[in-house]
């Protein structure tokens, strides 16, 4: 990222990053309406943390079409507007970008991959679109997460699961 570049962050991005930086949660929540910037907010943190942290990131969604459309396009976005994004970091086969610098990676993957939900752990999850992944797929995705799980999704069914965790 060049020094003299100023980055422009939402207030979902500062409420994001003060949530991850406390230490203090282990589910932080992102419920808004379509172009609330909660999208593309997580992107930016997550690439903040895989560039100045050593971090495993997995982000996931109910598929990799919607995954591709979505956060990864965002992630994507931010790193080319940073001017961070290499061609050669980026495995297209693997949907995964690594960061040589710390050792970081984000990898992605949809819920309909079900061996990679019991597959190895990760520090940081993040469920875009949380409530069209299914209950049962978050509970084996989280287990294997050590840090921090981070969830978006837009205003739906009341009775979801994502409102219980929201809550607690």
């Amino acid at each position: 990222m060049e020094s003299s570049r100023i980055i422009q962050y939402t207030p979902v991005f500062e409420a994001n990053k003060a949530a991850y930086d406390s230490g203090l949660y282990r589910f932080i929540g992102n419920e808004g309406s379509s172009r609330s910037s909660k999208s593309y907010s997580l992107a930016q943190l997550m690439n903040i943390i895989a560039m100045q942290q050593h971090k495993e990131i997995t982000v996931v969604s109910s598929s990799l079409p919607h995954l591709k459309r979505g956060a990864m396009k965002d992630i994507l976005d931010v790193m080319k507007t940073w001017g961070i994004y290499r061609d050669k970091n980026h495995n297209k086969t693997d949907n995964i970008i690594r960061f040589p610098k710390t050792g970081s990676y984000i990898e992605f993957f949809g819920t309909e991959e079900t061996d990679k939900l019991q597959g190895p752990g990760r520090d940081i999850l993040w469920l875009n679109e949380m409530p069209l992944i299914k209950q049962q797929s978050y509970i084996q995705l989280a287990m294997r997460t050590k840090d921090v799980i981070f969830g978006d999704w837009n205003p739906a069914d009341e009775y979801s699961y994502v409102y219980k965790l929201a809550d607690d």
